[in-house]
């Protein structure tokens, strides 16, 4: 007769090619006569993803023309720092009845900053304050976005804006968009650089252009 007892869990993480394996191993103490310790692994791998696919959605109304040198800098920070390979960025308008329409190919590594000038420049276009309609339009009823967005790559989104999401047409509330963005995707990343409480100097700020949805929508996803 031979008895077996659990005596000690390891768990080991295997790293290949930016995929993480989670081997779990409980260690199992034989009380054969040979004594030699039995093994019984499981292996549990989360779902692989082909890159990422960045949406800088961002606010077209003139308010925020005097912060264009300043959000340019950031999209080249992140351009410098995301990796060699891997990542498409587009830049889109808060404007859904403009994203429906852009036809821009994004951004890829080895793209410059003069290149995000232009994308930027030519994504211009409206006045609406709209980002959740904004990315929904530009998913969904934009064939253009179906030849560049991946739909194995995570999903990056950074809304920026100095006023308040104020979307009416798709997707109406936070939870309209974090329940859209689950569905659309299995990888899905938020950040917000919008105004935030107690209010600033700033970025055309009073109490009600705190960008609350956007802020919502960014804690759900685990963002900044």
């Amino acid at each position: 007769m031979i008895a077996y007892k659990v005596v000690e869990t390891e768990t080991e993480t295997v790293h290949a090619q930016d995929i993480y394996v989670y081997i779990e191993g409980d260690t199992i103490e034989d009380t054969a006569f040979d004594g030699a310790p039995i093994w019984v692994d499981s292996f549990t791998q989360p779902s692989s993803v082909n890159g990422v696919d960045i949406l800088w959605v961002i606010d077209p109304s003139g308010s925020m023309n005097s912060h264009q040198s300043r959000l340019l800098a950031g999209i080249d920070v992140m351009m410098q720092a995301l990796p060699p390979s891997g990542w498409r960025l587009a830049i889109i308008s808060a404007d859904y009845r403009f994203s429906e329409q852009e036809q821009q190919f994004p951004l890829v590594p080895g793209d410059t900053y003069q290149m995000a000038e232009s994308m930027y420049l030519q994504s211009k276009s409206g006045a609406f304050e709209a980002g959740f309609d904004a990315v929904y339009g530009y998913t969904m009823h934009n064939p253009y976005s179906s030849t560049w967005m991946r739909s194995d790559a995570a999903l990056l989104i950074v809304f920026v804006s100095d006023e308040p999401e104020q979307s009416q047409v798709y997707l109406q509330s936070t939870t309209d968009f974090i329940l859209w963005a689950e569905a659309f995707r299995e990888n899905v990343f938020v950040a917000s650089i919008v105004n935030i409480d107690p209010p600033e100097t700033i970025c055309n700020h009073s109490g009600v252009n705190t960008g609350v949805k956007y802020i919502d929508a960014a804690n759900h996803f685990n963002g900044q």
